[in-house]
């Protein structure tokens, strides 16, 4: 219970306020709130306690529901969904190429994306069925390097493999071509939640660091409410606690480091880039939170200007790759 011991004053700048942790009466409901109950209709104490769970469960729910909306929600979910994913892709691929190296080793210098070595895999398999056709087919398009894998495949030191043990890397490899489709849908569902939530935010910060922002905060309105000294560090926690210990310099930036204003520049600007646009993140949150109105092309304006500044003009197609 709260007593205040004068009336409420919004005008005035303080208040005082007595707190008491209980009432006589609320003590004596807490004792013998089982017994009020039977009196009440209830048939058991296990009756009430079901009743109690259910009334916690509904307003968990409803408190679930102001604190986050449902596109906030589903981008926190997503993204960590995203997050999840791209660490099973990047072990599964890591896993094939070790298997199939045993077979031809030589691929795995001469074949660096990972889409182009799953599909080789998944759909040509065992060096003997290697053709210049069918490596047009899964989109070796450039005539050298497919000439290159060509010779490699007659002449490789790999060992040969039974059926068998080829057939389950193939399996895998199409997996792992499968699980990338799941992949992209999720990104896809990602910028359509962003869109709509943010817009401001995603044309600025771009696709991954609006989610990972949003993720860590929990929420948009959480996200602007931050200074821009916080949302610069946000995500390089460890490193700040640190410094704040005395046993590090401290974080220059965190999550946005992703963006490519920030991971194209020389090392010297990014502490200054991070700032910078940690406060045009900070300005379109806030935007995107409480006025709703699309103000991106002015705050990207204003971006581009100050970091080219900083920079010199050289961080000028830095821009066209943000994501």
């Amino acid at each position: 219970m709260i007593e205040s011991h004068k009336p409420l004053n919004i005008v005035e700048k303080h208040v005082e306020v007595a707190f008491s942790p209980s009432t006589p009466i609320g003590k004596a409901v807490r004792e013998r709130i089982f017994c009020l109950a039977i009196e009440h209709g209830f048939k058991s104490n296990k009756e009430f306690l079901s009743f109690l769970n259910e009334v916690y469960r509904c307003l968990a729910s409803i408190n679930l529901k102001r604190k986050f909306s449902e596109k906030e929600l589903s981008i926190i979910k997503v993204q960590a969904a995203i997050e999840e994913t791209e660490k099973i892709l990047n072990l599964l691929i890591s896993k094939i190429r070790d298997l199939y190296g045993v077979h031809f080793p030589e691929l795995n210098s001469l074949v660096k994306s990972h889409m182009l070595y799953a599909k080789i895999i998944a759909k040509i398999g065992l060096r003997k069925n290697f053709s210049e056709e069918r490596l047009k087919e899964v989109g070796v398009q450039n005539k050298g390097l497919s000439s290159k894998i060509m010779s490699l495949s007659r002449s490789s030191v790999g060992a040969e493999i039974d059926g068998g043990l080829m057939e389950n890397i193939r399996k895998l490899a199409q997996s792992w071509l499968d699980l990338h489709t799941v992949l992209s849908g999720l990104k896809n569902k990602l910028e359509e939640d962003l869109m709509e939530v943010s817009p401001n935010l995603l044309r600025i910060a771009g696709l991954t660091v609006s989610a990972k922002l949003l993720s860590i905060t929990g929420g948009l309105n959480r996200l602007a409410m931050l200074p821009s000294s916080k949302i610069q560090v946000l995500g390089a926690e460890k490193a700040l606690y640190k410094h704040l210990k005395g046993k590090g310099k401290p974080p220059k930036h965190g999550v946005i480091f992703l963006h490519p204003l920030v991971r194209k520049a020389k090392k010297s600007d990014r502490g200054r880039i991070s700032r910078v646009l940690a406060n045009k993140i900070a300005i379109a949150a806030r935007i995107d939170a409480f006025k709703g109105e699309n103000m991106a092309s002015d705050i990207e304006k204003s971006l581009k200007e100050k970091v080219s500044r900083i920079t010199g003009g050289k961080n000028r197609n830095a821009w066209a790759r943000k994501g």
